[in-house]
């Protein structure tokens, strides 16, 4: 790209995305470890994975020295090129990442919206159950009754397109296909009477568990407490 430095011009600067820094990680993709980092701020600074051509940056410096410039803008210019070619994010795959995000977070509030309307749509008096993936049954306000939650798909363009730092580990950002990540079930008792029966073995085995720490009294005849179930399940 052209670029102008206190009036003067520089040709045909070539910045290049993809190399391996030296000092810090490059923002990677999604599913890569990243090391030494210690907040996601410090894998998503604005010069990680871009290098330029040492011609171009003598020919900045030049230009600095020229007009009594200070070396600053050399700083500032290189960035300002870099968010000229990536207005969105911090590479080009981000740019690449642009549409599928703007989808994820449309998919993800339409999501959040039902799942609002839905839980306000139960209370602990219409629905005093809840009913996990594991079959394990809890009641409405049990402390180790799983909440209904989403996968948010990023604060940023950059998580949702390389992933979240978490503890060092770069996490990825799951799809825009949103659904309830817990399965969570609330019940009234003719519901889960109803589900009870349909989830017992053929010899009367229980293929469901109580929540040992709540205790529930279940609608239905529950004969034995070696399958109950424990925290957090």
């Amino acid at each position: 790209m052209d670029v102008v430095l206190n009036d003067i011009p520089v040709r045909n600067l070539a910045l290049t995305w993809d190399l391996i820094p030296t000092i810090h990680p490059r923002p990677g993709r999604r599913g890569e470890p990243v090391e030494h980092v210690e907040s996601p701020a410090d894998a998503e600074s604005p010069a990680d994975g871009w290098g330029v051509d040492v011609p171009g940056v003598l020919a900045l410096v030049d230009a600095i020295e020229r007009t009594g410039g200070d070396i600053g803008q050399l700083r500032e210019t290189l960035l300002r090129s870099i968010a000229l070619l990536v207005p969105h994010g911090c590479c080009p795959d981000c740019e690449s990442a642009l549409p599928s995000y703007e989808e994820a977070l449309a998919a993800y509030e339409e999501a959040a919206a039902r799942m609002a309307e839905r839980q306000a749509s139960v209370s602990p008096e219409t629905h005093p159950f809840v009913v996990t993936r594991s079959s394990a049954i809890h009641l409405w306000k049990c402390p180790s009754a799983p909440r209904e939650d989403l996968n948010h798909p990023g604060n940023t363009l950059a998580e949702w397109t390389h992933g979240k730092v978490v503890n060092g580990m770069r996490v990825p950002v799951r799809s825009y296909d949103w659904e309830p990540t817990n399965e969570v079930r609330r019940m009234t008792g003719e519901e889960l009477a109803d589900w009870i029966r349909s989830v017992r073995g053929p010899q009367g085995g229980l293929n469901y568990r109580r929540c040992n720490r709540c205790q529930p009294a279940l609608p239905v005849a529950y004969t034995s407490t070696s399958s109950d179930a424990y925290l957090n399940d």
